[in-house]
């Protein structure tokens, strides 16, 4: 697969994830495929840092 720079609006919707701003109607279908890959993302890997299991495995990894 080959890498392709992020269209304007590509580019607004990835900024709007990592800010956790609203999606907006007006981007392209592939801005908000991006917007919404990324929200899920963003959310799993909170979650999985909120588990208490893995806090215990983050210690270890910090000794």
């Amino acid at each position: 697969m080959i890498a392709k720079p992020l269209t304007y609006d590509e580019h607004k919707a990835a900024e709007a994830a990592f800010r956790g701003y609203p999606p907006n109607p007006d981007w392209t279908g592939s801005a908000q495929e991006i917007y919404v890959r990324l929200c899920a993302a963003i959310a799993k890997r909170r979650a999985t840092s909120l588990d208490p299991a893995n806090e215990r495995e983050l210690e270890e990894v910090g000794r």
